[in-house]
C-alpha cells in the first residue's frame, strides 16, 4: 500500500467516525435507493444494524409500507433538482412510527456523474409533541375565551389589540379583525370603569387586567370586562331611593320638632318701588342650626307623600302673616291641587288667623296645571270662593298658557326668569314680555317679573309695562322675622 493510499484510507476512516458521531441518521444510497452507508446514528434511530441495512432498499428500512410508493415517486422527482427535504412519518425496525425531518441530496462520483443520494434524518417527535401541546393549549384557551360571557381582549406591550373575543365584539359593537393591531385606547378608551361603544355611547364596565408572558417570551396584557350598565342604574336608583327615604325622615322630624322656617322675598311695584307683597319660601333647620334649601327635601316630600303636610304647614304660617296685614305668595305642589279639602283648609286657617283671604296669593306653575288636568279648575274655583288670589308661575314656558288665561280665574302672571335674565340684550325676550303684558292686561291681570338681577333690567321692565318684580337685584329672601317682623 502506498503512503497516499494509506492517507486516503485514514481520511475515509476519520470521515466515517465523524459521521457516526453526529446525533442524526446519515444514510447514503445508490441511485436505485439501495443503502451504501448506514451511520451509527441511523442504527440508533431506525433500529437496524449497519450489516442489516447495507445492500437493502432504504424504503424498506425507513418508510411505512403504506407510504413507499409515494416515497419512490418523490425520489424520482428530486432527480432534476438534486435536493429534497421535509417532515415525514418514518418507521423503526419494530414497526413503530415517528415524525422526522429528512433532507436528501444527490452526490456525484469522482467522474462527476451522479452516483447516489445522501440523506440526513432527525427525530422531531419532541418538537412535534411540543407544538401539538401548544396548539392544543391555544385552541383550548381560544375555546374558553370564545365561550365566556364576559368580554376579553389582549394587548401587546404598546397597547395594540392582539385578540378580542366574541362577547367583547358584541359588547363593543366591533369585530376582532377590524381592531387587531390598533391602539385600543384610541378606539374604545381604557378608563377604569368606562369603554366606548362603536356608536359613541359610553359603556359602564367592571374591568380586571393583568400582565402575561408566553413561553416564547411574548409579553402583553389581558383585560376581562363585563357590562354593568344595568347594575349601575339599579344601584343609582337604590341610592336615590335611600336618599329620598333619608330626606323624608329628616323632614318628618323637622315637622315634628318645629324646625321649618319661612323666608320672604319682596315683590315690588315697578313704578314706585314700594313693596306690594312677599313670596314665602320654606327652609329646613338642621341639627347645627344651618339652613337647608327646599331643593334638597322637596323631591323627597313629593315622593314619600309628605308634601301635602308640608303645604298645610306653609298655609298655616301664611295665614298668620296675612292676618298681620302682609300680602304673601304661597307656592303649592301638584299633590295639594289634587287633594280634597285644601280650599277648606285655606278658609279655616284664614278665619283662625283673622286674615283677609285676598292677602293670600297661591302660585301654581303651568307644569302643575298640566299634570292635574281637570282637577285644576275645581281647585281654582274652590280657592276663589274663599277669597284667595291666584298667580300663574313660570308663565311662557308651558304649552297651554293662553288657554289657562281664558279658563281659569288667574289674578297674576309671573313672567319666567328665562325671559327676564337677558331682557336688556335680547330683542326676542323683550317681544315676549311685551306680549305677556298686553295679554295679561287684556284679561285684567297683573304681571310679575321674576329673577331681576340689576337696575337696567328693572328700568326696562317698567318701560315695557310690567307691574311687579322680584329678584336678587331687588332683595334676597330673608327670614320673615327680619323682613316682616314676624316670628
Amino acid at each position: 500500500m502506498s503512503p497516499h493510499e494509506g492517507e486516503d484510507l485514514r481520511e475515509i476512516h476519520l470521515q466515517a467516525l465523524l459521521l457516526d458521531a453526529v446525533d442524526a441518521a446519515i444514510i447514503a444510497t445508490d441511485l436505485g435507493a439501495v443503502v451504501t452507508h448506514w451511520s451509527k446514528g441511523a442504527q440508533r434511530l431506525y433500529g437496524w444494524s449497519r450489516e442489516e441495512a447495507v445492500g437493502r432498499c432504504v424504503m424498506e428500512l425507513t418508510v411505512p409500507e403504506s407510504d413507499r410508493a409515494r416515497a419512490r415517486s418523490t425520489l424520482v422527482g428530486m432527480l432534476p433538482t438534486g435536493c429534497w427535504e421535509g417532515e415525514f412519518e418514518v418507521c423503526r425496525r419494530d414497526g413503530s412510527t415517528f415524525p422526522a425531518y429528512v433532507r436528501n441530496a444527490l452526490f456525484c462520483g469522482l467522474d462527476g456523474e451522479r452516483a447516489g443520494v445522501v440523506g440526513v434524518s432527525v427525530d422531531i417527535s419532541r418538537r412535534v409533541e411540543t407544538d401539538w401541546r401548544r396548539r392544543a393549549a391555544r385552541d383550548y384557551m381560544r375555546a374558553v375565551t370564545d365561550s365566556i360571557g364576559d368580554g376579553l381582549f389582549t394587548l401587546d406591550t404598546a397597547g395594540r389589540l392582539i385578540y378580542l373575543n366574541p362577547a367583547g365584539e358584541r359588547l363593543l359593537g366591533r369585530r376582532n379583525d377590524e381592531l387587531v393591531g390598533q391602539l385600543m385606547h384610541d378606539v374604545i378608551g381604557t378608563r377604569e370603569d368606562v369603554l366606548r361603544h362603536r356608536d359613541g355611547r359610553e359603556l359602564a364596565v367592571e374591568m380586571t387586567s393583568s400582565d402575561f408572558e408566553t413561553e416564547d417570551g411574548v409579553q402583553g396584557r389581558v383585560v376581562v370586562f363585563r357590562d354593568v350598565t344595568e347594575r349601575r342604574e339599579r344601584e343609582r336608583r337604590l341610592e336615590e331611593q335611600l336618599e329620598t327615604l333619608a330626606w323624608a325622615r329628616r323632614l318628618r322630624d323637622a315637622l315634628a320638632d318645629d324646625r321649618l322656617v319661612l323666608h320672604a322675598q319682596p315683590i315690588v311695584d315697578v313704578r314706585t318701588g314700594a313693596v306690594a307683597a312677599h313670596e314665602l319660601l320654606v327652609r329646613m333647620v338642621d341639627g347645627d342650626g344651618g339652613l337647608i334649601p327646599p331643593g334638597s327635601f322637596l323631591p323627597a316630600a313629593e315622593e314619600c307623600g309628605l308634601v301635602l303636610e308640608l303645604d298645610r304647614w306653609v298655609i298655616s304660617r301664611a295665614a298668620e302673616l296675612a292676618g298681620d296685614g302682609h300680602p304673601v305668595h304661597v307656592n303649592l305642589s301638584a299633590h295639594s291641587v289634587a287633594a280634597a279639602g285644601i280650599a277648606d283648609h285655606f278658609h279655616a286657617e284664614a278665619r283662625r288667623a283673622s286674615a283677609d283671604p285676598s292677602n293670600m296669593i297661591v302660585e301654581l306653575t303651568e307644569t302643575v296645571l298640566l299634570r292635574q288636568g281637570p282637577a285644576t279648575g275645581a281647585f281654582f274655583e274652590g280657592l276663589k270662593a274663599t277669597g284667595c288670589r291666584l298667580a300663574l308661575d313660570d308663565f311662557g314656558t308651558g304649552y297651554g298658557g293662553f288657554s289657562y288665561l281664558k279658563r281659569l280665574p288667574v289674578d297674576f302672571l309671573k313672567i319666567d326668569i328665562e325671559f327676564v335674565a337677558d331682557l336688556v340684550d335680547d330683542e326676542g325676550s323683550r317681544q315676549v314680555v311685551r306680549a305677556v303684558v298686553g295679554l295679561a292686561h287684556g284679561f285684567g291681570q297683573r304681571t310679575v317679573a321674576e329673577g331681576v338681577e340689576d337696575e337696567p333690567t328693572l328700568a326696562l321692565l317698567g318701560h315695557l309695562g310690567v307691574d311687579l318684580a322680584q329678584g336678587y337685584g331687588i332683595a334676597r329672601p330673608a327670614p320673615v322675622a327680619e323682613v316682616l317682623g314676624a316670628g
